[in-house]
């Protein structure tokens, strides 16, 4: 039995199926004819597997967006085949408890750590606490529970990589199959919603609101100055190199505008550990 969630996103029920599914890539069923970028780009955030049957392929602006996310992802095939969960915390989903009968109260609970990680964008995944083992939870700098929401302030957050970024932004991260590069994840959900008698039921209606000004600052991964960072969306394919400032183990970029879906490609450097 898998979570129950009422927000207009699916972000909570992609890291746990990706995390109960031991990191295999996996499809939900989201007959969405809509919100057809966001739900594409969550999808891929979150070790999805985008279904050819998201939009309708007869509709000519639903097929370009979709033939240009297929493009995106093939052509940038490295940041998502074979990915890993690429957290800095995780976040425990009480299946133990469902499994005892006390389902309303634990998903409860879940959900709203779960939701609180989301809006502070704490770079998290998801491992059901039935399965997670001592050596899968030492990988982790933090372990929330579904007692966790007391503690949660933002000096809990000082050793994490932080984010400046509108609540609508979901943030992730993934590890390449090659190499130790890390890629970081941006899923916008702001969108207008047409007036009633002016909707289409297709992607004219999405109406994405761009996004701005999102500030990083990472902490370097494995301990590495960060020797490069790329940048990427659907809408202009090709990386592009941002400007970086690297301070003692962290790194900060203020990353471009981006209207549903960026990715940031950390590449660190192997040669040089941090000072």
């Amino acid at each position: 039995m898998v979570l129950v969630n009422d927000k207009p996103e699916p972000t909570l029920l992609l890291r746990y199926v990706r995390g109960a599914g031991g990191g295999r890539p996996c499809i939900v069923s989201q007959w969405e004819r809509v919100k057809i970028r966001a739900a594409m780009a969550g999808l891929a955030a979150n070790g999805g597997v985008i279904p050819g049957r998201i939009a309708n392929f007869n509709d000519p602006q639903s097929r370009q967006e979709l033939v240009r996310f297929f493009r995106f992802m093939k052509q940038h095939d490295d940041v998502y085949h074979a990915s890993a969960a690429a957290g800095e915390c995780v976040l425990l989903y009480p299946r133990s408890q469902v499994h005892e009968g006390r389902f309303t109260e634990a998903i409860s609970a879940f959900n709203a750590v779960g939701f609180k990680l989301l809006d502070d964008h704490v770079l998290f995944d998801v491992l059901p606490d039935d399965i997670a083992t001592p050596d899968d939870l030492a990988r982790y700098r933090r372990v929330f529970t579904i007692s966790s929401l007391r503690e949660m302030r933002p000096e809990y957050y000082d050793n994490l990589s932080r984010f400046e970024a509108p609540s609508t932004v979901r943030v992730s991260a993934s590890r390449s199959e090659k190499g130790n590069i890390w890629d970081i994840h941006f899923v916008n959900y702001n969108r207008k919603e047409p007036p009633e008698n002016e909707r289409t039921g297709l992607a004219a209606d999405e109406n994405p609101i761009p996004v701005s000004g999102v500030k990083a600052d990472l902490v370097s991964p494995a301990g590495l100055s960060v020797r490069k960072i790329e940048w990427m969306t659907p809408e202009s394919p090709e990386s592009r190199e941002l400007r970086i400032e690297n301070a003692g183990n962290r790194v900060h970029f203020t990353a471009p505008g981006f209207l549903v879906y960026a990715v940031a490609r950390v590449h660190p450097d192997n040669r040089s550990p941090n000072k």
